[in-house]
């Protein structure tokens, strides 16, 4: 399903073009007012042929840019509606672009008329060529084949990839690359090499390097923490997946050229240095157990659920490896410790005792 959200004082009637092969499943919307409220008798019959939902909106512009306000409230309503997997702004209005930015997780994309937009969804997917019979397959928010193993890992790849990676089939190919490297014996080296000479021979140079930065993070090394779970816990920091995969690569490279003793130190060395100290701290905050508990690292899950009662990440990393250790008497232990919050505490890290970490 596509939206359309038309602005009518800016396009006017040449803004409809194309609306006649919309599909069912496409909605339109058209913002006008008594500055722009008349269409031509052509227009007005390719909208009868139409089968998208149509809604005329009309808005009051007693202010400067009235509509642009009301048109991109209206763009926010339908993302967190999250009922289409694409939304065309159909404006020459330059300073919509500001949305893609702030929106960055959405699939928006600006265009002079529907018949441009149309063009795109056809270029960017060959083998379907109505919109609104399957949108979803032109869009890099499409579903992913489903040939992609179900893991945590691979469907925190595909939300890091999906905004660079645009057109689903390859999206696709480069996630199960990914997950075939890592379920082989190869070691990350190897696994590497591979992936970087499949970006190479399919992409070019830079864009390969880009998706390549953000690939390499997800392969896996046994000796290093689960990237997925990092990232996972990163996006209340970082501003997109880009970001994500380079605080990763920070951790990861920092720690690993230095002894245990100083790994802390050399993460948020490298952290203050490439975010200046206000966000290293929060994102240190977070990435701190990740870099020197072993023990928090075999059971993420229960790290992130002590995180409701728990604030310190060395007490969480404690009482997981307590649970891991003596099972038996993890209750009477976090009661004299914690005293009441110990009850809180064994409520949370229950249903692991006794089951072996993942």
């Amino acid at each position: 399903m596509a939206s359309f959200l038309i602005d009518y004082e800016n396009v006017t009637s040449d803004g409809l073009a194309g609306i006649e092969l919309l599909g069912r499943d496409d909605e339109t919307v058209i913002f006008y007012s008594d500055k722009a409220d008349k269409i031509t008798f052509d227009i007005y019959e390719k909208m009868k042929k139409s089968k998208s939902e149509i809604t005329m909106r009309k808005v009051n512009v007693g202010s400067k840019n009235a509509l642009d306000f009301q048109l991109a409230s209206y763009l926010g309503y339908l993302i967190g509606m999250n009922n289409s997997d694409i939304y065309f702004v159909i404006s020459k209005d330059q300073g919509f672009s500001v949305l893609k930015d702030f929106w960055e997780e959405a699939n928006i994309l600006f265009m002079p008329d529907i018949s441009s937009a149309i063009d795109y969804l056809k270029r960017t997917d060959t083998e379907s060529v109505q919109v609104g019979k399957n949108t979803a397959a032109y869009t890099n928010n499409a579903p992913v084949n489903n040939d992609i193993s179900n893991n945590s890992l691979s469907l925190e790849l595909t939300q890091v990839l999906k905004s660079t990676v645009t057109v689903s089939t390859e999206l696709t190919s480069i996630v199960k690359l990914v997950d075939t490297v890592n379920s082989s014996q190869m070691d990350r080296c190897t696994g590497c090499r591979k992936v970087s000479d499949y970006l190479k021979e399919n992409y070019a140079s830079e864009k390969a390097k880009t998706i390549y930065n953000l690939v390499k993070v997800f392969i896996k090394d046994e000796k290093t923490v689960p990237n997925s779970e990092m990232a996972r816990v990163l996006k209340n920091v970082a501003a997109s997946g880009t970001e994500i995969a380079q605080i990763i690569e920070i951790v990861n490279t920092s720690k690993a050229n230095v002894n245990k003793s100083h790994k802390c130190q050399a993460v948020n060395n490298a952290l203050c240095k490439k975010y200046g100290s206000e966000k290293a701290g929060k994102i240190y905050k977070l990435v701190k157990p990740y870099i020197k508990g072993e023990e928090i690292t075999s059971n993420p899950e229960m790290a992130r659920v002590l995180k409701k009662a728990v604030t310190s990440s060395t007490e969480i990393e404690q009482i997981v490896k307590l649970v891991n250790t003596d099972p038996k008497n993890v209750h009477d232990i976090l009661g004299k410790k914690y005293k009441e919050k110990g009850s809180e505490i064994y409520k949370l890290i229950k249903p692991y005792i006794n089951k072996q970490p993942s």
